[in-house]
């Protein structure tokens, strides 16, 4: 048995959501689930039983599983990660690690492990729900996002976009920022990826995007690690329908 401990904000959470859907017309309801493994083994982690484990009374159903946020690290970092939906696999993502940070002494020291953002682009919250692992891996914490079900659908419309690469830093620690300006509804989430004869494609930043939104801006704080006298940036936004669509490519050259 894995020890972890549950936090549950979700029914404050929901009841503070649902007074602000009235007071300022917000048609969303959402909430987070805590799961904590504080350095265990996993090698699957089944969202819905860890739930009802602790929360009896728990009806899937009744919420759609926006957002899976893991906190994981691997011995040599090369583990890796996939969120499974209703038999929709997602993406693999590394899961980066040091093997000098990787023994008990520092199962409890979140600075050690790295933050693995999934969102459900199978538009379905069916069961199951799983975090499929590979690799070596130790997981600290599951963050589980849920939205209330019920709403209104989203219309789906042309999405488009334009970006702004900005590079700053010096020669010994350049970092750049990117900011994209996203237009049409049924934008659910964006990906920034760094893709360069350098290295291997890698996401350096992936966030939420309001579907019911037709105009949202991305800001990223600075991306570091980026050395290299070229680097590329590829921002991709997914849509409702499951889409994966390339809004914008910049290229950048160092120069300091």
């Amino acid at each position: 048995m894995f020890r972890k401990s549950f936090i549950l904000v979700l029914p404050c959470l929901l009841i503070f959501l649902s007074f602000a859907d009235k007071a300022l017309g917000m048609p969303v309801s959402e909430g987070e689930v805590d799961l904590f493994f504080y350095g265990q083994k996993v090698n699957e982690i089944r969202l819905i039983q860890e739930i009802k484990n602790k929360m009896p009374h728990f009806q899937p159903e009744r919420f759609e599983l926006k957002q899976v946020i893991l906190f994981a690290k691997s011995e040599h970092g090369r583990g890796s990660a996939h969120l499974l939906v209703n038999g929709d696999m997602s993406f693999d993502k590394n899961i980066p690690g040091d093997v000098r940070y990787f023994t008990p002494r520092f199962d409890n020291d979140m600075k050690t492990y790295y933050r693995i953002v999934f969102f459900n682009e199978s538009h379905s919250s069916g069961t199951p729900w799983q975090v499929l692992l590979k690799g070596n891996v130790k997981v600290y914490q599951v963050k589980v996002i849920l939205k209330r079900g019920g709403e209104a659908p989203v219309p789906q419309s042309a999405i488009r976009g334009n970006c702004r690469l900005k590079q700053s830093g010096n020669f010994f620690k350049p970092d750049a920022k990117v900011t994209c300006d996203i237009y049409g509804t049924g934008a659910v989430s964006y990906e920034i990826i760094r893709n360069d004869d350098r290295r291997r494609p890698s996401v350096v930043w992936a966030e939420r995007l309001n579907p019911r939104l037709n105009e949202q801006r991305i800001e990223t704080n600075e991306v570091d690690d980026i050395s290299g006298p070229k680097i590329v940036f590829e921002v991709f936004v997914l849509d409702m329908r499951g889409r994966r669509i390339l809004i914008d490519t910049m290229n950048g050259t160092l120069q300091f």
